[in-house]
């Protein structure tokens, strides 16, 4: 071993050539790591390295939301999870996916940075948001349409009304119109219902929650149909175009409808037009839709006490039972096996569960019906009814009908 001392190393320097191969390739690379030690060499590799390499450039063609959420990757992985701090842009996205689909949000805060579902609550709760038509939300509305095609812009508008608890308070409102919410002066007052509209595109599939208010007690029907006209003309001044108006068959909603037609026929005799079932508000013409689900239940609901009659033909509800119970009797191989005494035993229905409705007038239950017409006779000895092919037929249109309005 020699001497470390600046002699001895010159003499060692100085005889290079004589190291055996491992030697030399060892003295080459603390050659070439001593030259690139020099902070000049350093600076400007790094200067090259980040024009060429930068974070802008690489992510030029990225999705906007995509390059936000790669760059909150690379800037919050250093940092330990308590000292983690998200901004507001970075929170919306994360929200959006929670709201798509919490199930899946929770698997990918297990793999990706993201904020907790508390933190994402937290933010929520300290939103303002006031009821009424929300400006904020039309001009995000206006903002994205205006690159839509005008098949795209068509949009059905859909309202209904439900029931808060009462636990549920809110404060007076000065935009809600008068003698909508009738309170006393103090703002600590307690909604129990909800009037809500939401947006549904007629040709493509999107759909966008709008306008809500509080209420006490149910809405009356003249309140209803100034509110209908000031969400219309919203919509209209967003750039959408709404072709239909689609509710429940509630008393106030059905009293609303039917004076907007009426101010609509008075115009159009005024005008010479032709007259039709429409309704025009703010040079929009909307086509009035009744809820199908509504519909088929309120259908159901009938038919358990009374005979349909159409073509000359009977249909009873009375079929459907019997064929149901003789069904019954075959617990091991029935052909109605999705159906229980809550979809056909009148009762023992549920008159408010629209698929219990949907599921007893059926195509499977209308060929099980047509299949026992063939028969003289039921399993337990008593006549087929003489109108069993006449209610198989009826639930078939039945079926067909809500399938294509649904």
């Amino acid at each position: 071993m020699c001497p470390s001392t600046p002699t001895s190393r010159r003499r060692i320097i100085a005889r290079k050539h004589n190291l055996t191969p491992n030697c030399a390739r060892l003295y080459h690379e603390f050659a070439k790591s001593r030259k690139q030690l020099r902070f000049s060499v350093r600076a400007r590799r790094a200067l090259k390295f980040s024009k060429e390499m930068s974070f802008e450039k690489l992510t030029a063609n990225m999705n906007p939301l995509a390059k936000k959420m790669m760059w909150m990757q690379i800037k919050q992985c250093p940092k330990k999870m308590k000292g983690r701090r998200f901004t507001d842009e970075e929170k919306l996205i994360s929200l959006a996916i929670m709201k798509q689909s919490p199930k899946c949000y929770k698997f990918l805060h297990k793999i990706f940075i993201l904020p907790s579902k508390h933190t994402l609550n937290k933010m929520i709760a300290k939103l303002n948001i006031e009821s009424g038509v929300n400006s904020h939300i039309m001009e995000a509305v206006k903002k994205e349409v205006d690159s839509w095609q005008d098949n795209k812009k068509y949009c059905s508008v859909l309202f209904d009304e439900v029931a808060l608890e009462t636990e549920l308070n809110y404060d007076k409102h000065k935009d809600v119109i008068d003698g909508f919410v009738e309170l006393n002066e103090r703002t600590n007052d307690f909604a129990d219902h909800a009037l809500v509209f939401m947006l549904r595109g007629a040709v493509y599939k999107w759909q966008q929650p709008l306008v809500f208010y509080f209420c006490k007690g149910a809405t009356s029907s003249q309140t209803l149909k100034s509110i209908i006209k000031n969400v219309i003309c919203a919509v209209g001044q967003s750039g959408l175009l709404p072709i239909a108006l689609v509710c429940d068959q509630g008393s106030a909603f059905q009293s609303a409808v039917k004076s907007l037609k009426v101010d609509t026929r008075r115009d159009q005799i005024k005008g010479g037009k032709p007259l039709d079932d429409v309704i025009v508000v703010n040079n929009h013409t909307l086509s009035v839709f009744y809820d199908p689900p509504h519909l088929i239940k309120g259908i159901r609901n009938n038919f358990l006490t009374k005979n349909i009659k159409f073509e000359g033909k009977i249909a009873k509800w009375e079929d459907i039972v019997d064929v149901y119970k003789t069904d019954c009797n075959h617990t091991e191989m029935r052909l109605l096996h999705k159906l229980n005494d809550e979809h056909v035993i009148p009762d023992k229905i549920k008159k408010m569960k629209v698929k219990n409705c949907v599921r007893a007038l059926s195509k499977t239950v209308a060929a099980t019906l047509c299949y026992t017409a063939q028969f003289s006779h039921y399993t337990n000895g008593e006549r087929v009814s003489k109108t069993l092919q006449n209610t198989a037929e009826i639930v078939s249109f039945f079926d067909d009908l809500f399938d294509s309005v649904n």
